[in-house]
């Protein structure tokens, strides 16, 4: 929801008005605004079509609700404290991401974002410009993204046990004798569960940091069996992965081992992605919304109000166009802004590319 503290700081979650009621727009009796209200004032989101015409949205209630609730409160126009909104939420977003990127030492201009979800590729290109992000893909489906992912992932088992030595030549015996233990625990395991006849692949970690701290990195060990000449690759991952973490690394300061970690890999029963679910992907998606030329959508106090062009997914296959843009899909909306470029794969993944 978007609220206002005690302290009279705007605010987008973490409450959440869930499901039910859901956003005022849902008008299910909902009377504080929510981002999704601040979307659809905005003009990203189709209020007569959404998923499929399945769910009609009160667009008056949710003008209302942004003006009685923010835009009064903070002294401007409607479009601009809904904008507000949608900001302060993608702020909210971007410090999630770097937390996972730039707090460990991963650049996130050297990955490309992948949107998915139903409102993730509504923010998806604020949050690549802001990070310095080149390209967005959005994955078919995206609103059912997770549980695809449930379906059709590879299924791991995770075993950690600990152990602490210090790092060097005396831990290989002690070290390959309990990731076979755990390798065997998880064998044991995988048989209970009934998976059959499956090829298991596994992975082996350790949990090291510098004497005297009190947190650790997990860096993989990827040798079938650890022996002495191991120990100084091992090392090296530790010093290089600390060094992008932390920006220091200490090369001469000893190194001491806290978990021994194992993980067993089981493919997928069926083809990680069926065929026919890809070639549905562009039939699945171009129910996404009732066609109009354009509508009317915010971007800010710099780019203004713009006119939109309202896209299907089938309008784009192979067919790049330049924002500003609103693509419909059955099961979420992409927003092109100004200065992006998206287009789509023959199986119903989107590529949006950001060009200034």
């Amino acid at each position: 929801m978007l609220w206002f503290d005690i302290g009279g700081h705007f605010h987008a979650g973490p409450k959440s008005a869930g499901a039910v009621p859901g956003p005022v727009c849902y008008d299910l009796g909902q009377e504080d605004p929510t981002v999704t209200d601040a979307n659809l004032v905005l003009g990203y989101l189709n209020p007569e079509y959404l998923a499929g015409g399945s769910v009609k949205l009160n667009a008056t209630k949710a003008y209302k609700s942004i003006e009685d609730k923010i835009a009064k409160r903070l002294n401007s126009g409607i479009l601009e404290a809904a904008y507000g909104g949608h900001i302060i939420a993608n702020s909210s977003m971007i410090r999630a991401i770097r937390a996972v990127s730039t707090e460990r030492g991963r650049d996130p201009r050297d990955f490309v974002l992948f949107a998915y979800g139903g409102a993730g590729p509504m923010h998806a290109a604020e949050l690549a410009r802001e990070l310095g992000i080149k390209k967005i893909i959005v994955p078919p489906a995206p609103g059912l993204f997770s549980s695809l992912g449930l379906l059709f992932a590879e299924i791991e088992h995770h075993h950690i046990q600990a152990f602490f030595h210090r790092l060097d030549g005396s831990v290989v015996d002690g070290a390959n004798q309990v990731w076979q233990g755990l390798k065997e625990k998880a064998l044991d395991e995988i048989e209970v569960a009934g998976y059959g006849d499956v090829k298991v692949t596994f992975q082996k970690y350790v949990d090291a940091r510098y004497i005297g701290q009190t947190s650790e990195l997990t860096i993989p060990a990827p040798w079938e069996q650890l022996n002495p000449k191991n120990i100084a690759a091992l090392s090296q991952k530790f010093h290089d992965e600390h060094l992008k973490s932390f920006a220091h690394k200490r090369v001469d300061e000893p190194i001491d081992l806290v978990n021994l970690r194992l993980v067993a890999t089981i493919p997928p029963p069926a083809e990680l992605v069926p065929q026919d679910l890809l070639s549905a992907g562009i039939q699945y998606q171009a129910r996404g919304g009732i066609r109009t030329k354009s509508r009317k959508a915010y971007f800010g106090k710099e780019l203004g109000l713009r006119d939109a062009a309202i896209l299907g997914i089938d309008e784009l296959v192979d067919k790049p166009r330049k924002g500003p843009a609103i693509v419909e899909l059955y099961d979420s909306t992409c927003v092109v802004p100004p200065g992006y470029t998206v287009t789509a794969g023959s199986f119903g993944t989107i590529s949006i590319d950001v060009e200034s």
